[in-house]
């Protein structure tokens, strides 16, 4: 009776008209029956065994019954993640910065939702030739999936969402991000006695807002190729160096950093030999992050509505900033 329903909804006179389950879904009303297991005593290599004829997920029904969808925890997650591009020079002066972003979706909402999510007022969707006032953010080259649509409401998506994972839009930050990037370093390398050993600092500053989390903050340093080692002075703890004989780089790791925070390591660079030129030998420096609950954009999803007509239920709403490190390098 199950199977007549589906085939019923899916073929119309021999022809195919619909084969989204999530379309199907609500015409379905039989209740599916689950097969028992056979367990069967079969005589194996140490002795008398019970083996299964068939594997258990083959039983689960591939519509679930009214009262399962009913039950089942509804959720939708949103996670904005944009990927930051940023070159410093010497002088620790902003050379070039790109900054690329997408809001992807994972739905797992009963029936045939629709969603209303609106971005905060901050945020200028358009091309280069439209003027954004003080305090705005333009968003380039948006492109949006093809089930979200633009309300009329500033700002405002209507959804219709798959069931899994999906892109909801993609988006590159104009204009100049200087003052929105999260981390700015001081290098310093001191060389002026060729008698001595190189000395390095470091100093790693935080700017984004405090309840921001860095993980995993990585600063990876190109060592000359006559370094045989190095000593180390970390201002805290939860932080550790390690110099990379093959490689010949210094890798200064934090396990977490947060918003507003600053850490300083000093090095000795033990070489083998002296010269002018080694100075030029150290760098460029790269810095690589994961950083939780801070945007370059300062985009913000005000609201997310969620609407559906044939069940009653309150959805779990989850959303999540996160911006990561694609190349930030920092020269010396």
């Amino acid at each position: 009776m199950l199977l007549h329903e589906v085939i019923d909804e899916v073929v119309d006179t021999g022809v195919i008209q619909q084969t989204a389950t999530e379309k199907i879904r609500p015409f379905i009303h039989s209740q599916p029956t689950v097969v028992p297991v056979k367990v069967i005593d079969q005589p194996g290599l140490f002795g008398v065994e019970k083996r299964v004829v068939s594997g258990s997920a083959a039983n689960k029904p591939v519509i679930l019954s009214r009262g399962d969808l009913e039950a089942r925890r509804n959720e939708v997650f949103l996670d904005v993640i944009e990927k930051i591009t940023a070159q410093f020079g010497s002088d620790g002066n902003l050379q070039r910065s790109d900054v690329r972003g997408e809001i992807q979706m994972k739905s797992f909402l009963t029936g045939s939702p629709v969603i209303h999510i609106a971005l905060s007022d901050n945020i200028v969707i358009g091309t280069e030739e439209q003027k954004t006032g003080y305090g705005t953010t333009l968003l380039e080259d948006c492109q949006f999936h093809d089930c979200v649509k633009r309300s009329e409401r500033k700002n405002t998506f209507i959804i219709s969402p798959p069931q899994g994972e999906f892109l909801v839009c993609s988006y590159q930050l104009s204009g100049e991000v200087m003052s929105q990037l999260p981390f700015r370093l001081q290098a310093i390398v001191e060389d002026y006695d060729t008698t001595r050993d190189i000395e390095l600092i470091l100093k790693l500053h935080c700017d984004a807002p405090a309840a921001a989390k860095a993980l995993a903050v990585t600063v990876t340093v190109p060592l000359p190729k006559c370094t045989t080692g190095i000593t180390q002075r970390l201002d805290s703890s939860g932080q550790m160096a390690e110099f990379q004989r093959e490689e010949k780089q210094l890798v200064w790791t934090i396990g977490e950093m947060f918003g507003g925070s600053k850490f300083l390591s000093q090095f000795k660079l033990l070489v083998s030999s002296r010269a002018n030129y080694q100075r030029m030998e150290v760098g460029p420096i790269a810095l690589s992050f994961e950083l939780s609950n801070y945007l370059s954009s300062h985009l913000k999803i005000n609201t997310v509505k969620v609407y559906e007509g044939s069940h009653t239920y309150v959805p779990y709403r989850w959303v999540r900033y996160v911006t990561l490190s694609n190349s930030y390098i920092f020269r010396t």
